[in-house]
């Protein structure tokens, strides 16, 4: 494995905590309730590829997850992709896209907002 730098893997890891967290407290209502279980992981896991720096893709084939989780991570859609998408969306500020999937899945903008304020509140607690 390459050698991280210094700042980059805590940001990324920071990143990946708080779309984690952020994806596991959507999942908690509506159409996204399905796959709850799988929400957090799934966070979690989307930058490790950036992290060590090595494929996604080769890391998946080695990791015990499920299929769902797996073809998310690898853009296939599924529930999880597209709620990894809102994830990532917002971190963009992509407002065009976190409406198209916020109408599409009936969750409504404050109910999301209130999400990921959550996940960084939570972060700031536990992780930071």
């Amino acid at each position: 494995m390459s050698t991280l730098s210094s700042d980059e893997p805590n940001e990324l890891f920071l990143e990946s905590i708080i779309r984690a967290k952020t994806m596991e407290y959507i999942s908690s209502k509506g159409k996204f309730k399905k796959v709850k279980y799988m929400a957090f992981m799934t966070g979690v896991l989307s930058n490790f590829g950036s992290i060590l720096n090595v494929p996604l893709k080769n890391l998946l084939e080695s990791f015990p997850v499920s299929n769902e989780v797996k073809l998310a991570l690898n853009n296939q859609q599924n529930a999880l992709f597209e709620l990894l998408k809102l994830a990532k969306f917002y971190e963009k500020l992509d407002h065009e896209h976190i409406k198209n999937i916020l109408v599409k899945y009936n969750i409504e903008e404050s109910f999301h907002f209130d999400c990921y304020k959550k996940a960084l509140k939570w972060c700031m607690t536990y992780v930071a």
